[in-house]
């Protein structure tokens, strides 16, 4: 087995400059990809457990995991193989730090820092359930921030599939970092989505105040506080975070799985309230409701050991009797006592039904339950990108309970779309200000250039809206950049898009060199699954822009079978063939080839006969260019 130092090259493409990390199951190597041009990250499986059918299939279920995962704040998987005795995984290289370092070098965080953080985290990790992938090892050792500031969640190692098995243990053996585990997770049970959620509100936890909640000098000690203690209120250490993000953090981190936020989008909205609500403790309101048990029936009374079980008829009898006269009398007092307040408040307190107000205005909810003689209180305002702001979406008494003139309906209201503050972008770079809006879920729009001599050149003069408006996320801010505009373009975000009108918007932004790949995806056909680069960065208008796609439905008219024989220089030759149209190079071949005479079988499809422009490389360098015709398809 040949050593992997600087200079070994993998598979014949990857190059390793340097060691920068190792864990327990594999060591990570800073690498450069000959066919792609970029560096990246080689995680390698140790040698000692490349013999290990467990630890090559948890190796393999790793791959597996990140492949269908496509996420701006997810370090991406580009490849999988093996090499030699090695396993390896082809992921992006992340230049920067760990959360963890952040948080020893400056914790405690400010309270915007936090829900920042936490809501890329939740974007993150959403995207991963969503596609039935728990990570199950959420620390911020686990999370690289790159030199921009973007948090991008790394090592799915344990990851698991949710249709498949997802037990914490192994042997004897907890398996993720015991100071960030989930109480299920800490007893062996089957662990979901919500296991995450635990564990990214202890992150939250220790970005507001420098500590995890559970320390201990063992393992199994830190576990059992885990199942056990309550912890202390994030917000005894750090009274500024406020009442509101104190209990997003406690309502995660409940030790009762009910009680948590059923998913990332629920956890996001309420870390996006705690901005505009810092002092209100919405959220450990609904722990308090979640977490009341329902009552317990009554234990039929026990008879005394030895004693007589069978009771005599004549007792049930007598005891039914005096049972029925009891409950007569309570009844006639009942009876009594309603006529006697009737009569003197002259039909005042009479019986009313309340009203349905839900689903109304506020100020129409208000005349409703006013003509009934109600009186209309506000109790929270949630909220609700789905719900008109001032609506009313619930209300206690329900309609149709029974009350009386006066008494009080309490309805929550919705507040409306989440919304955040327009950043501070003057004096940044336009990758920076584009960066600084998509962590709060804002997007650059237009850049404009202006002369200013007081302002470096490529720096950000002004903004609109100005820093401090509120916005709604998804809004889109302009920014007017100093200097003279030069060939660079902000790159957009394509995943999702049809490839028709992905590839037609990166031309009308002036990409020229646009390479489209198929990927076998469970996706929509025909459409975007990932993207490099990623977009909302800018980018230079010769950048190489490639897109991967899940195959689209076979429609074409015309077609031809062709074969070009090639001599290959050299073992692990990466060959692939393009086909030109409209500009845009769809790859049709790629493969990688030992040396010698090699021949690549080719099948062109098109909407019309052609011609069409063919272009054979070998490890990214053009060798041979070919026209061909096609024939009506029968």
């Amino acid at each position: 087995m040949s050593e992997l130092n600087a200079g070994t090259i993998v598979s014949g493409r990857y190059r390793i400059i340097s060691m920068v990390g190792s864990g327990g199951m594999a060591n990570v190597f800073k690498a450069h990809d000959s066919v792609h041009h970029r560096d990246v990250a080689l995680k390698v499986l140790k040698p000692e457990f490349s013999s290990d059918a467990e630890f090559v299939r948890r190796f393999h279920s790793e791959a597996q995991a990140v492949l269908n995962l496509s996420h701006d704040n997810i370090v991406r998987s580009y490849d999988v193989g093996h090499w030699e005795d090695y396993y390896y995984i082809v992921l992006e290289y992340v230049s920067g730090k760990t959360l963890k370092q952040y948080i020893l070098e400056e914790a405690p965080f400010d309270r915007k820092r936090i829900i920042n953080m936490g809501c890329q985290l939740c974007d993150a990790l959403g995207h991963a359930h969503d596609r039935n992938v728990i990570h199950r090892d959420v620390k911020p050792q686990n999370v690289i921030i790159n030199d921009h500031g973007k948090p991008k969640v790394a090592d799915f190692g344990i990851a698991r599939f949710t249709d498949a098995s997802t037990v914490t243990y192994t042997g004897d053996k907890i398996l993720g970092s015991v100071h960030y585990l989930s109480p299920e997770q800490a007893r062996g049970d089957l662990v979901d989505a919500k296991s995450d959620i635990y564990s990214l509100g202890i992150v939250l936890y220790e970005m507001a105040t420098g500590n995890v909640p559970f320390d201990a000098e063992s393992t199994v000690s830190v576990a059992i506080k885990h199942l056990q203690e309550d912890m202390v209120p994030p917000i005894v250490h750090n009274p500024s975070i406020g009442a509101a993000l104190n209990g997003v953090i406690l309502r995660a981190t409940s030790k009762d799985k009910a009680a948590r936020y059923s998913n990332m989008r629920e956890l996001k909205r309420d870390l996006l309230r705690a901005v505009r609500e810092p002092d209100t403790d919405f959220a450990g309101r609904e722990v308090k409701l979640r977490s009341k048990s329902a009552p317990s029936k009554k234990a039929a009374p026990s008879t005394p050991e030895g004693g007589n079980q069978k009771s005599t008829p004549l007792r049930h009898t007598m005891m039914l009797v005096i049972v029925m006269l009891i409950t007569v009398g309570i009844l006639l007092s009942f009876l009594l006592i309603g006529s006697a307040l009737l009569n003197k408040n002259g039909g005042e307190g009479q019986v009313r039904y309340v009203p349905s107000i839900t689903g109304k205005a506020l100020s129409e909810a208000a005349d409703s339950a006013r003509a009934m003689g109600f009186i209309l209180s506000v109790r929270q305002r949630v909220v609700r990108d789905d719900i008109p702001a001032d609506t009313v979406i619930a209300q206690e008494p329900k309609a149709g309970n029974q009350g009386r003139k006066g008494d009080t309906i309490y309805v929550d209201v919705s507040a409306g779309p989440a919304t955040v503050e327009a950043p501070i972008l003057d004096g940044l770079t336009v990758d920076e200000a584009t960066s600084a809006a998509d962590d709060w879920g804002l997007s650059i729009a237009g850049v404009t250039y202006e002369q200013d001599d007081t302002v470096e050149p490529g720096k950000v003069i002004r903004q609109s809206p100005e820093a401090g408006t509120e916005m709604y996320v998804g809004d889109e801010i302009h920014i007017v950049v100093s200097g003279v505009q030069e060939d660079m373009t902000i790159m957009p975000s394509l995943v999702g898009d049809a490839v028709d009108n992905a590839t037609r918007r990166l031309r009308e932004a002036g990409f020229t060199q646009v390479y489209v790949h198929t990927e076998q995806s469970d996706e929509l056909p025909g459409r975007v699954i990932r993207q490099l680069p990623e977009g909302n960065a800018l980018q230079s208008s010769d950048t190489r822009i490639e897109l991967w796609i899940s195959p689209p439905l076979d429609n074409s008219r015309y077609s031809s079978d062709v074969a070009y024989n090639i001599e290959v220089p050299a073992n692990d030759t990466v060959v692939a063939a393009l086909l030109n149209i409209d500009g845009v190079y769809w790859v049709i071949y790629e493969n990688i080839l030992p040396a010698g005479q090699q021949t690549v079988p080719l099948t062109v499809r098109g909407e019309t006969e052609g011609p069409y422009e063919v272009i054979i490389t070998m490890n990214g360098a053009e060798i041979r260019r070919e026209s061909v015709t096609l024939a009506e398809r029968r």
